[in-house]
C-alpha cells in the first residue's frame, strides 16, 4: 500500500526543506477526531524560534492539499474526486495580535483536532474503508523569531528565504462508521488548536 499512496506524496527531492529551514513533519490520526501533529525536528540546524502561518484545517484542505482514497475490494487504492476550496495565494498577512501566527521550537510541536471537512464526508459511501493522504506542501510566509516580533507589523514572503517544507507521507485509514459515529460527529465542537497541545 505504501507504493500505491508514493505517486500522491512529494517526490524524494522535495522532502526535506533547505539546510538553512527548519525540518517539519505533520502526523495525523483518528482518536476518533482527526489529530494533526506539527512537529519540529530536534536537533535542528538552526535553535531560533520561527513563526509561520499554515494550518492543516484551512490550507490543509485547499486546492492540493489533503487527498482521498478509497480501498478497492482487489486491494487497491483509487482516488476519491472532492470538490476544490480554491484559495487565492496570501504573499503577507498584517499581525494584529500574537495568535494571528503560530510558533514553533526546537522539538516543539502543534495539535489540531478537527472533523473531516463536509465536501470530503459527502463523498464517503456506508460500507467503505478510506485512506486520508498527506501529499506534502510549502509554506511561505514564516520567520525566524516569536509572535510578539511581529505584533504591529507584518509577516510576507521572503523572496530571498527558502520555502518551509511539510513532507508528504502522512496518513490515516478510516472507514465510513467511524467518520459518521456519534461519538465523532458529537466531538466536532473540540476547540480546533488547543494552547497546552503547544509545545
Amino acid at each position: 500500500m505504501d507504493q500505491q499512496i508514493a505517486s500522491y506524496k512529494f517526490s524524494s527531492n522535495d522532502r526535506h526543506s533547505s539546510p538553512k529551514a527548519p525540518c517539519l513533519q505533520l502526523e495525523i490520526e483518528l482518536c476518533p477526531l482527526l489529530q494533526y501533529t506539527l512537529r519540529r525536528a530536534t536537533p535542528d540546524d538552526d535553535p531560533r524560534p520561527f513563526v509561520f502561518v499554515w494550518s492543516p484545517l484551512n490550507e490543509g484542505y485547499h486546492q492540493d492539499g489533503f487527498i482521498l482514497l478509497r480501498h478497492t475490494s482487489d486491494g487497491k487504492l483509487e482516488r476519491v474526486p472532492v470538490p476544490d476550496a480554491i484559495q487565492d495565494p496570501i504573499d503577507i498577512v498584517h499581525v494584529k495580535y500574537s495568535f494571528d501566527v503560530q510558533e514553533l521550537k526546537p522539538g516543539g510541536s502543534i495539535t489540531y483536532y478537527h472533523s473531516l471537512p463536509r465536501r470530503y464526508r459527502e463523498q464517503l459511501e456506508p460500507g467503505e474503508t478510506y485512506e486520508l493522504v498527506w501529499p506534502g506542501t510549502k509554506i511561505r510566509l514564516w520567520g525566524w523569531g516569536v509572535p510578539n516580533d511581529y505584533v504591529g507589523s507584518h509577516l510576507a514572503a521572503n523572496p530571498v528565504q527558502p520555502d518551509l517544507i511539510i513532507p508528504g507521507g502522512a496518513s490515516v485509514t478510516f472507514t465510513y462508521k467511524q467518520i459518521e459515529s456519534p461519538a465523532f460527529i458529537r466531538r466536532q465542537s473540540t476547540p480546533p488548536l488547543l494552547p497546552s497541545d503547544r509545545v
